[in-house]
């Protein structure tokens, strides 16, 4: 159960944990539901490139992405431009999206970004505080126009699915 909330808050986020989990542990009932590029990061990291992931975001906080990014060429620049390849991908779905999705992405985002240093920093969120986060974001997306959702759909077709899961609404305890 735990394992499937942290599946969804990383979900929401698009990336921001990617880095904080084995792709092997995800339950195979759920990997389709991985964006293909997080997938992609996910799966080429190496024992190092996690330390090295590790090691940056402890160092942190930094102010956005690409400092973090600029960071981590720093330590590893091979794995600095996956990671920049990765978050250009995401970064280009979310400014494709109109004004409303795109203010539900970026706090999304934010959110998840807030979650990602507790992982670094050995102060890793409780099942229930990532539950909250989740229900915090399923509510933002609930509250999103018809035309926001549609726009966010066409960035994100695979979040739209987790997001519009009556299963992870009922769990989360947010109302359809």
């Amino acid at each position: 159960m735990i394992r499937g909330i942290v599946l969804v808050a990383y979900l929401f986020t698009q990336f921001l944990l990617a880095s904080a989990f084995k792709y092997e542990d995800i339950p195979e009932d759920y990997r389709e539901l991985i964006p293909q590029e997080a997938k992609d990061f996910m799966m080429n990291l190496s024992d190092a490139d996690k330390t090295t992931l590790k090691e940056v975001f402890k160092g942190g906080p930094y102010k956005n992405e690409e400092e973090a990014i600029a960071e981590l060429k720093k330590k590893s620049a091979e794995l600095g431009e996956r990671a920049e390849k990765f978050h250009a991908a995401i970064k280009a779905k979310v400014t494709a999206l109109g004004p409303e999705a795109k203010t539900f992405a970026e706090k999304s985002i934010d959110i998840g970004r807030k979650l990602r240093a507790r992982y670094y920093t050995d102060n890793k969120p409780t099942g229930e505080e990532l539950k909250e986060k989740t229900a915090e974001v399923l509510k933002m997306y609930k509250s999103l126009s018809e035309d926001g959702k549609a726009d966010f759909q066409k960035q994100f077709p695979i979040l739209t699915k987790v997001f519009t899961s009556e299963k992870l609404a009922k769990f989360v305890g947010v109302e359809n």
